[in-house]
């Protein structure tokens, strides 16, 4: 699962209603790649390693979960060319 632009601020609606996700929190959500990458994103993942306060900790097994699923993917889609 990807979502572009869900970590950066120029999709976020001028009422202010839903701000911009957490790129941590995408990852402990199960979303496996986030676009386009910001050195923000980075940042926020390896605080989250880091940090059990952060509002989205995760684990370095929740970053291999992902990378695997990629991966995973990657390969079908070479099987079936």
């Amino acid at each position: 699962m990807t979502d572009w632009f869900v970590t950066i601020d120029a999709m976020k609606r001028p009422d202010g209603k839903y701000g911009t996700a957490s790129a941590a929190g995408c990852i402990k959500a199960g979303n496996d790649l986030i676009m386009p990458e910001l050195r923000a994103d980075v940042e926020d993942i390896l605080c989250a390693l880091e940090n059990k306060d952060h509002a989205y900790p995760i684990t370095r097994e929740n970053l291999l979960i992902c990378a695997s699923r990629v991966l995973k993917m990657i390969k079908n889609m070479k099987m079936s060319v």
